[in-house]
């Protein structure tokens, strides 16, 4: 502490006499962050893919997604193809929009609460940035949530009858 002190008071006393930029330039300059943000994205993604891939809750968030695309096929199945079709089919759309934000933005959440100890043990021991954890984060949870949409979306368009309807259809 003392030798921490004494360069302090150097650095004051050279500011004093105007050679302050000197002193400034002589200066070790210390990184934030032992590794460059590129190479904390890719521990980070490696990490949190391991972590992906090993957690039991992310098969239950897709398995979760094919129940409710099976749900909400037979909700709306059979929709006749007049105007009050058109209708419950608009009603489907916006369901399957709702069920599918709420399956992909909200269950990354969970994975962000239980790991915050650890990151907040990180963060403070400088091992990464916060903006590399959170794409990292947002890298490694994108493959699940895009399998949800996925499994949501096709069974119950088949099992609607979307195909069908719409000048030409996708599929």
């Amino acid at each position: 502490e003392e030798a921490v002190r004494e360069t302090k008071q150097s650095t004051t006393t050279t500011d004093e006499e105007g050679d302050g930029a000197d002193a400034d330039a002589d200066a070790e300059v210390v990184p934030r962050f032992a590794q460059t943000s590129s190479k904390q994205l890719s521990i980070l993604v490696g990490r949190g893919w391991k972590l992906v891939q090993r957690n039991p809750a992310s098969l239950m968030r897709v398995v979760s997604a094919i129940i409710f695309g099976a749900f909400i096929g037979t909700l709306f199945l059979n929709t006749s193809g007049d105007e009050d079709g058109t209708f419950t089919r608009a009603g489907y759309v916006l369901t399957l929009l709702f069920i599918s934000f709420l399956n992909s933005c909200m269950a990354p959440l969970e994975d962000l609460y239980r790991d915050r100890g650890t990151f907040y043990l990180h963060r403070r021991a400088s091992f990464y940035s916060t903006v590399a954890y959170y794409l990292s984060q947002w890298v490694c949870s994108l493959p699940v949530m895009l399998l949800e949409a996925l499994f949501l979306s096709v069974i119950s368009f088949f099992a609607v009858g979307m195909n069908n309807h719409g000048g030409g259809g996708v599929f």
